[in-house]
């Protein structure tokens, strides 16, 4: 079984998420959390560029600084400003895609394929590239569904449960600093059309999403999520030991 969380940032889907894979860990199931972009080394190092403020990544000299032009200007580039901030939408969307086929072809389709009774639950997948580099920054949404489906292979989730929550909103959550990443520092609008990306792909498959008001207390949240995954799991099969180390 495949679960997905999805949602803008702030929405509280990375707590939600975790919060189903502690219960099922408890619960003895052969489960893996693992989250995008993430658990492998393109991954994590892609994480790591998008984190704020201290990107921790080398200075680029002054003969790579003529290919950057930022504004304002600043005396100093870092790798991260090369590539994320001066990088085009599509070069952006190949990054994610990227990320996402090591992430299905090195940790999440080897666990599904352990055994029958495996469970995987993922923090963000192919919806995200959809809201954020599809609706989000204007790419063509047919040319992304292909590509997500070259990078995974077609692999597709049983559950995808949405955490709707308005945008300024989420990001008055993420405030601080050591919480925020990269597309935090975008206009709301720009929040705003990812979170339209959301609610169209969710119309468009309502018996595979859940979509939750993220207002409701984080307690009424995972009933919620509970009550939509129980009959999944109830048909699921046997119950069996839980990995004991996760990815």
């Amino acid at each position: 079984m495949f679960i997905v969380f999805e949602g803008g940032d702030g929405s509280g889907k990375t707590v939600q998420s975790k919060t189903l894979y502690e219960k099922l860990k408890k619960k003895k199931y052969n489960v893996l959390y693992t989250r995008e972009p993430g658990e492998t080394l393109f991954g994590k190092l892609l994480r790591q560029m998008l984190s704020h403020p201290d990107l921790g990544q080398p200075v680029i000299n002054e003969e790579l600084k003529q290919f950057v032009l930022m504004e304002p200007p600043v005396s100093d580039y870092t790798l991260s400003d090369v590539i994320l901030q001066t990088a085009a939408p599509r070069s952006e969307l190949l990054f994610f895609l990227l990320a996402r086929s090591q992430l299905v072809d090195e940790v999440i389709q080897p666990f599904l394929s352990r055994s029958n009774n495996a469970i995987v639950i993922c923090d963000r997948y192919i919806y995200s590239t959809v809201a954020y580099q599809g609706y989000g920054r204007g790419l063509n949404i047919d040319l992304i569904q292909e590509a997500n489906k070259i990078a995974t292979g077609g692999l597709q989730p049983d559950l995808v449960i949405l955490l709707d929550l308005a945008p300024e909103e989420g990001l008055r959550r993420k405030q601080t600093p050591l919480s925020k990443d990269f597309f935090d520092d975008k206009e709301v609008e720009f929040h705003r059309k990812v979170r339209s990306g959301y609610l169209d792909q969710a119309e468009s498959e309502p018996k595979r999403w859940l979509v939750i008001d993220g207002t409701l207390p984080v307690k009424k949240i995972e009933q919620l999520i509970w009550e939509r995954f129980k009959p999944l799991l109830n048909s699921f099969g046997e119950i069996t030991e839980a990995r004991e180390n996760v990815v």
